[in-house]
C-alpha cells in the first residue's frame, strides 16, 4: 500500500514536472521558432523603412533636380554671367600672382600670349562686332565707288612697299639675292606658256598670290618681334609634339626612339591627329579656318570652295580638306577643280608637319613655307588653268560647316583611328618607294658600269637635271648639286625622304659649328664626296653640309605633298566623291601636281630674295 501511494505520488510529481518544466529539445525549438519569426519581423520592418527613406530621398533629389533646371532656365544668362565673372575673376587672380612672382621671367611669355589670345576672344564675345559688320558691308555695297577707291589704294600701297622693300632690303644690301627673282619670272613665264587658254587669264589672283606671299615673307622674315614670335610657336610646337613620346614610351618601351622610325612616326602622327580632331570638334580650328579662308577670298578674287580649301590644307590633310568642301565639289569650275587640286598638293598636314620637325628640320621655316604655298598655289592654278565662266552657284559667304562628331571623346577616338590609317599608309609607302629606289638605283648602277660609268643612280641624275632650278631659286653654288638632289627625291619619291637627308646635312651642320666654336682649325673638305673630316673629335660628317642660305631654301621648296604617291591618293578620293567628273580629274591631275611643286619652288625663290 506504502508503495503504490509512493508510487502515485511520485507519478503526480512527474506530471507536475512536466508541466511546470516542458521537456528541454521541445522548448529549445520553440524559442527558435518565436526568435526567428521575430527576427523576419523586424528585417521586414526594417526594409520597409528602408525603401520608404529611399522613395523619399528620391523624391526629393528629383524635386530639387526640377527646381534648379527650371532656375536655370529662367535665369540661365545670369547663371552664365556668374559662373563666366567668377571664372575671369580666378584666372585674374591666377595671372597677377604668377607675374608677381615670376616678374621678368622668360617663361612667362607664352602665359602672357596666351593670354593676350583669350582676352581677344572674350572681347570678341562681348563686343556686337556682327552688327557693325553688316552695317560696314551694307554701307560698301550702296557706295561702290568708295569700295572701288578703297581697294585701288590698298593695292598701291602693297606695290609701293613691295618695290620699296626690293630696293632696300635686297638691292642695297645683298645685290646677290635677285637672282631668285630668275626663278620667279621663269616658273611663270613657263605656266603662261603652257596655260590652256593663255588669252584668258585673269592677272588678280596671280598677281595678289605672289604679293601676298612676299608681304607675309616680308613680315615675318624680315621684322624681328615677329619672327621671334614664329620662332617661339616653332618652338611650343615642338615641345607639344614631343609628348608623343609619353604615350610610344609606355607602348614599346624607353628604348623607342633607337628601334626605327616606325616607332617614331606613329605615336607622334596619332597625337597630333587627335589634338587636330578635338580643335575641329570645339570649332576652334574652324575659326581660323574662316579667316584665313575669307582673307584669301576677298585679296585674291577666288572662290569660297578654293579658299576654304586652301587655308584647310595648312591644318588638315588632303583628304579631309575634301571632307569640308564636300557640297561644293558637283558645282565646281573645271578650274576650280583643278585649282582644288593644286592646294592638296602645295602645302603639308600638320601630323606630317610634326614628322618633318622631329626629322630634324627648322619648325619656324615649316609654318611659315606651310602657310606661304596656300596662296602660291591659288596665283599658279589661275595661270595653268584660267577661269572661263562664272560660278553662280557659290555665294560669296559660303563658309560653313558641318560637325561630325558627337563629342570631345569621340572626335579624339576619330582622330587616333584616322591617324593609324595615315601612318600606315606612309611606311607601306615609304617600304616601297626606298625598295624600289634601291633597285632602280642597282639597275642604273649596272648600266652605268657596262659603259665605265661609276656611280649612275637616280639621285645623280637628278643632281643634275635639277640644278638650274636650284641656283635659280638661290641656292649656294657650292651646295646647287646636292639641293637639285633633294628635290630630285621629292619629285620622284616623295618629300619624307628628301627631308630626311635635308636633316642629315643640317645635323651636320650643327656638329660643324659646334667643332669650329672650340677653336678646332684642322677640318678638312673631301671635294669628290663632300665628306668633311673632324680630326679633333675622330669623326666624319659623310656627305658634308650645307649652308645655312641654302638649309633654309631648301626647306620652303621640299614643303608640299606633290609627288607621284599624292596623285594616286588624289585620284582615288576624287573618283569617289565625284566619279561623273573622272575625265575632268585625269585630265587636270599632273599638271595640279606640277602647280604644287612650283607653288613650293616660287615660295622657296621669295625666301631666298629676302634672306639675310
Amino acid at each position: 500500500m506504502d508503495e503504490k501511494v509512493m508510487s502515485g505520488s511520485t507519478q503526480q510529481t512527474i506530471n507536475c514536472s512536466e508541466e511546470t518544466h516542458p521537456i528541454k529539445p521541445h522548448s529549445q525549438s520553440s524559442v527558435n521558432m518565436l526568435t526567428l519569426e521575430e527576427m523576419t519581423n523586424s528585417v521586414d520592418r526594417n526594409r520597409e523603412k528602408k525603401n520608404a527613406y529611399n522613395i523619399k530621398m528620391c523624391y526629393y533629389f528629383y524635386r530639387s533636380r526640377r527646381h534648379i533646371k527650371k532656375t536655370c532656365l529662367k535665369h540661365g544668362r545670369k547663371v552664365k554671367a556668374f559662373v563666366f565673372i567668377l571664372l575671369i575673376c580666378l584666372y585674374t587672380a591666377f595671372f597677377s600672382y604668377a607675374m608677381y612672382l615670376r616678374q621678368g621671367d622668360s617663361s612667362m611669355t607664352g602665359f602672357i600670349a596666351i593670354t593676350v589670345v583669350l582676352a581677344l576672344v572674350f572681347m570678341f564675345k562681348i563686343i556686337p562686332y556682327k552688327r557693325a559688320v553688316e552695317r560696314f558691308q551694307h554701307f560698301l555695297k550702296t557706295h561702290p565707288r568708295t569700295l572701288q577707291n578703297s581697294k585701288r589704294s590698298l593695292v598701291v600701297l602693297c606695290l609701293l612697299v613691295t618695290g620699296v622693300t626690293l630696293i632696300t632690303e635686297v638691292i642695297m644690301v645683298r645685290p646677290s639675292n635677285l637672282i631668285s627673282l630668275t626663278g620667279i619670272v621663269g616658273i611663270l613665264t613657263m605656266f603662261l606658256l603652257t596655260s590652256t587658254h593663255p588669252h584668258k587669264v585673269k592677272w588678280r589672283p596671280v598677281l595678289s598670290g605672289l604679293v601676298l606671299q612676299y608681304l607675309f615673307a616680308l613680315i615675318v622674315l624680315k621684322v624681328p618681334i615677329v619672327y621671334r614670335a614664329l620662332q617661339w610657336f616653332g618652338a611650343i610646337i615642338t615641345k607639344i609634339l614631343s609628348f608623343s613620346g609619353a604615350g610610344a614610351d609606355f607602348i614599346y618601351g624607353s628604348d623607342f626612339e633607337h628601334v626605327g622610325l616606325v616607332f617614331r612616326i606613329i605615336p607622334l602622327i596619332v597625337f597630333v591627329m587627335c589634338v587636330l580632331t578635338v580643335l575641329e570638334h570645339l570649332k576652334i580650328l574652324h575659326v581660323v579656318l574662316k579667316v584665313i579662308g575669307r582673307f584669301l577670298a576677298t585679296c585674291l578674287g577666288v572662290s569660297p570652295a578654293e579658299a576654304l580649301n586652301a587655308s584647310s590644307n595648312i591644318f588638315l590633310g588632303p583628304v579631309d580638306s575634301l571632307m569640308i568642301i564636300r557640297p561644293f565639289l558637283d558645282d565646281v569650275t573645271p578650274s576650280e577643280l583643278h585649282c582644288l587640286m593644286a592646294n592638296g598638293m602645295s602645302t603639308v598636314t600638320g601630323s606630317i608637319m610634326g614628322l618633318y620637325i622631329m626629322l630634324g628640320i627648322s619648325a619656324d621655316h615649316l609654318l611659315a613655307a606651310s602657310v606661304m604655298s596656300a596662296p602660291a598655289a591659288l596665283s599658279l592654278s589661275k595661270l595653268a588653268v584660267p577661269e572661263t565662266r562664272r560660278n553662280a552657284k557659290l555665294e560669296e559667304d559660303d563658309f560653313h560647316f558641318v560637325s561630325k562628331y558627337q563629342s570631345v571623346m569621340d572626335a579624339a577616338s576619330s582622330g587616333a583611328t584616322t591617324a593609324m590609317t595615315l601612318g600606315a599608309a606612309i611606311i607601306a609607302n615609304s617600304i616601297a618607294v626606298v625598295s624600289v629606289m634601291k633597285m632602280v638605283n642597282y639597275v642604273l648602277n649596272w648600266l652605268g658600269e657596262l659603259v665605265n660609268v661609276q656611280g649612275l643612280t637616280l639621285q645623280w641624275i637628278c643632281s643634275f637635271v635639277f640644278y638650274p632650278l636650284a641656283i635659280a631659286m638661290g641656292i649656294d653654288v657650292q651646295d646647287g648639286h646636292r639641293v637639285a638632289e633633294l628635290i630630285g627625291l621629292k619629285a620622284f619619291i616623295n618629300e619624307i625622304v628628301a627631308y630626311t637627308s635635308l636633316g642629315h646635312y643640317r645635323t651636320n651642320r650643327i656638329r660643324f659649328e659646334e667643332y669650329v666654336s672650340l677653336n678646332y682649325t684642322d677640318w678638312s673638305i673631301d671635294k669628290a664626296s663632300n665628306d668633311v673630316s673632324l680630326p679633333g673629335w675622330n669623326a666624319t660628317l659623310e656627305g658634308g653640309f650645307l649652308t645655312d642660305k641654302s638649309e633654309v631654301i631648301t626647306t620652303y621648296a621640299l614643303c608640299g605633298f606633290a609627288n607621284f604617291i599624292s596623285v594616286g591618293i588624289m585620284m582615288g578620293c576624287y573618283l569617289v566623291l565625284i566619279p561623273h567628273r573622272k575625265a575632268v580629274v585625269f585630265k587636270y591631275i599632273l599638271r595640279s601636281m606640277m602647280v604644287g611643286h612650283c607653288a613650293s619652288f616660287i615660295t622657296a625663290c621669295i625666301a631666298g630674295l629676302l634672306y639675310k
